[in-house]
């Protein structure tokens, strides 16, 4: 399971990231560095070290993530949200569609203190434009965004809290800093943590084995072979749950989308935790790869533990041993049947 838990890991570390990066692609146009990956670094360490970049980044975050998982919630009624191609379009930050027919602006606050100036801005564009929007703000600020609306405009939740938002933010923040690119990119993340999992599998496995190996009831090469299937386990299982993890997602969003039995719980895990999917399915790549290893150790300690050859005064103590069992197991054998065919004798025995 040390396979399992480093591929959770990375994929919540690739979650973050590929959330992160299409925002920081979107909204800062002009490149940071050289090269992508350059811009990619020097973003990650901007959004660190600077509160009011990553405010600004926070609240684009805030777009991209509510309206994705409000699309998923939506998937069987035909309810879109679409924001705008810009970043700092005039209005609104994204565009309800109902069945394909236009339902309304959006206009998406991560804090409740511009709400006001935002209406004041509407109603100025248009008389009563204030009215026609929609503010999506987090669930933790629901309470504060409800005073300042009043009858104003209208207000809806979203399912995420600013805590949410500002720990995917910073998460992906610092994948992009550390890994640049490569934060994105799957193949790297599960090479990552199938090197950690063989790794950290394998100082497991040593410290149980540290035992025999002082004691020497375990010889230095049966010591370095069992580490060696222990972080091939741990690699594999990294690899494998990594492999799964995309056809299992792309199975359950058919579903989802199909509207047959199941899509609500389907519809349920895609907006669940980035780990739920790679927590079942990592499961059973574990058990599988246990099963397929089993062959193999064993064939392995056959190798280095023979099993050892009685001398003759051992099958004489194990014959006497045996001998003695001997009167009592058939004299049982005999009485069985008599219990099972005197059938007013058999319960009285057995029935206080």
């Amino acid at each position: 399971m040390v396979g399992v838990a480093f591929d959770l890991q990375a994929e919540v570390f690739l979650d973050a990231a590929r959330a992160v990066r299409p925002v920081v692609e979107r909204v800062w146009t002009t490149p940071l560095g050289l090269t992508a990956d350059e811009s990619l670094r020097a973003a990650g360490r901007k959004i660190a070290s600077s509160p009011g970049a990553r405010a600004q980044l926070a609240g684009h975050l805030f777009e991209q993530l509510d309206a994705q998982r409000y699309n998923l919630r939506h998937l069987l009624d035909g309810h879109v949200l679409k924001l705008c191609t810009s970043p700092l379009a005039p209005g609104y930050d994204a565009f309800r569609f109902i069945d394909g027919r236009f339902a309304g602006g959006i206009q998406h606050k991560l804090f409740a203190a511009s709400i006001r100036t935002s209406i004041r801005r509407l109603d100025d564009t248009k008389a009563g434009g204030g009215k026609l929007a929609t503010f999506r703000v987090p669930s933790d600020v629901v309470g504060l965004a409800a005073e300042r609306v009043g009858e104003r405009a209208r207000l809806e939740v979203s399912e995420f809290a600013r805590a949410d938002v500002f720990r995917r933010l910073d998460q992906g923040a610092e994948q992009l800093a550390q890994k640049g690119a490569w934060a994105t990119s799957r193949g790297f993340q599960t090479a990552v943590a199938g090197a950690k999992a063989g790794g950290v599998s394998a100082l497991i496995g040593g410290a149980f084995d540290l035992r025999s190996l002082i004691r020497h009831d375990m010889s230095a090469a049966h010591f370095t072979t069992r580490r060696g299937f222990d972080a091939a386990e741990g690699a594999a299982t990294t690899a494998i749950t990594s492999a799964l993890v995309v056809p299992a997602t792309s199975f359950i969003a058919s579903v989802a989308t199909a509207g047959a039995a199941g899509a609500g719980t389907a519809a349920a895990i895609l907006t669940a935790p980035a780990w739920v999917v790679p927590a079942a399915v990592g499961t059973v790549a574990a058990v599988g790869v246990r099963l397929l290893a089993g062959p193999f150790r064993r064939r392995v300690e056959s190798i280095f533990k023979p099993v050892p050859v009685a001398s003759d005064d051992e099958v004489a103590d194990d014959a006497r041993r045996v001998g003695l069992w001997v009167p009592p197991a058939a004299a049982a054998m005999l009485a069985l049947p008599a219990l099972l065919v005197v059938p007013r004798i058999g319960p009285r025995l057995w029935v206080p």
